[in-house]
């Protein structure tokens, strides 16, 4: 065998170790960081990382109907500061075969969320891409989750796998140390006071579809679509395809 042709069975090892890594991590729904990937997967001291990262990408699309793609940086990155590149899978199938075919969930749980986190999207966007912290809670209560507990663990998980970017309302009055002590030990009271603005997470505005975004948002308003609703996804259309380029002459 040929130095080449061992090389490139190097590298198409390398590749399937990162395709079991990024199947295993979307299990968690957990990005996969770059860093992730040069520990766990290339050889040290190696620099085949767009090589073996291509050579995933097609295993993927080809054998998965999937790809990973770069989560875009957080809104609130101060200027000058670079986010370390985090991935996560995305389908790459049509709509209408996902809708058919629903890709296994970790139980009834998962999909519930699943339906939680698009609902929320979708009004979301539809409301000047951020709503409030009341608000939020307002439509997760219509959605029929009332308990304040499960009110928390599904507004903690969407922050936590990138579905939701929350910052700090700065119309109100920032609590002082104390108030955020009392609100804390005075749990469901604390947050349901909370002051915050929700808007896209990073997950949510490389994973949600045009196709996807428009059957949720016709689901959730029914005959109540806006008026502008074309508009708004055109636009929203050509922002996401314009970051996607944006993402792969990164790689």
């Amino acid at each position: 065998m040929s130095d080449s042709e061992q090389s490139n069975q190097v590298l198409d090892r390398q590749a399937v170790k990162l395709v079991r890594l990024a199947l295993a991590v979307e299990r968690t729904r957990v990005p996969l960081k770059r860093e992730t990937i040069t520990k766990l997967v290339l050889i040290p001291g190696a620099r085949d990382f767009a090589t073996v990262f291509q050579l995933a990408q097609e295993k993927l699309r080809t054998v998965f109907g999937m790809e990973l793609v770069e989560l875009p940086a957080k809104d609130t990155l101060k200027p000058g500061t670079k986010q370390a590149k985090i991935y996560t899978l995305r389908s790459t199938l049509p709509f209408d075969v996902r809708a058919e075919n629903p890709p296994p969930c970790n139980g009834q749980n998962e999909t519930k969320f699943i339906g939680v986190v698009m609902s929320i999207l979708s009004l979301i966007f539809i409301d000047n891409h951020s709503i409030s912290h009341a608000s939020l809670l307002s439509h997760l209560k219509r959605l029929e989750i009332t308990d304040d507990k499960e009110l928390r663990d599904i507004v903690a998980q969407m922050i936590k796998q990138s579905y939701l970017h929350r910052v700090k309302d700065n119309q109100s009055a920032a609590p002082t140390t104390s108030q955020s002590r009392r609100a804390h030990e005075a749990d469901s009271e604390g947050f349901l006071r909370q002051s915050y603005e929700y808007s896209w997470g990073p997950r949510a505005k490389s994973e949600v579809t045009l196709e996807s975004l428009t059957f949720f948002i016709k689901e959730v308003f029914g005959d109540d679509v806006p008026p502008n609703l074309d508009i708004q996804l055109e636009r929203f259309d050509k922002e996401r395809l314009g970051s996607h380029d944006n993402a792969s002459q990164r790689h």
